[in-house]
């Protein structure tokens, strides 16, 4: 799954999180996932500082804030601000009369509401929302790949690691 392909553009892979109570049984997790296809840079680990993750991959300080949630909190503020403005454009021309352009803010509009609709369509699973188990002294460990591997994956991490909390799948730019 590692970039194998140096041409190949880039896609949207899904972002798994495990959660873990302790170092070793994420250790051999990362080891499976590492088996299983899932390049090491595409792992992030998440704990607090009195959780020893040394060895384990790191997650970066933007994949700790998640910063995806503030490009997504901006998106719509931006949708939304042209999606209104387009609306008061459209009652306004209508108040003046019906030509070609009154239905430029509709186009406009449409295509607002038709990228809102893909977007809330999302999952919408960050690492935030594992700040209490994180806390505790518990391990989060995040795998991004692509959507074919994730039942494959889940199953086999599962199975092996019945301590192991599935905490959902979020979207990433691979």
């Amino acid at each position: 799954m590692d970039s194998e392909n140096n041409n190949q553009e880039t896609v949207l892979f899904r972002r798994v999180y495990f959660l873990f109570p302790d170092s070793v049984y994420t250790r051999q997790a990362v080891d499976e996932l590492t088996a299983m296809g899932v390049a090491e840079k595409d792992m992030h680990t998440v704990a607090n500082r009195k959780v020893d993750i040394s060895g384990l991959p790191e997650a970066k300080q933007m994949d700790q804030q998640d910063k995806k949630g503030f490009v997504e909190d901006m998106f719509w503020v931006v949708n939304l601000t042209v999606f209104f403005s387009a609306l008061a454009l459209f009652l306004s021309d209508i108040f003046r009369g019906v030509t070609a352009e009154t239905f430029v803010p509709l186009i406009v509009i449409a295509v607002c509401g038709f990228f809102g609709s893909k977007m809330s369509g999302f999952p919408n699973v960050q690492a935030e929302d594992f700040k209490f188990a994180i806390k505790r002294g518990e391990i989060l460990l995040m795998a991004d790949m692509p959507e074919d591997y994730i039942v494959r994956v889940e199953k086999e991490i599962q199975a092996t690691h019945p301590e192991v909390i599935i905490g959902g799948v979020g979207y990433v730019l691979g």
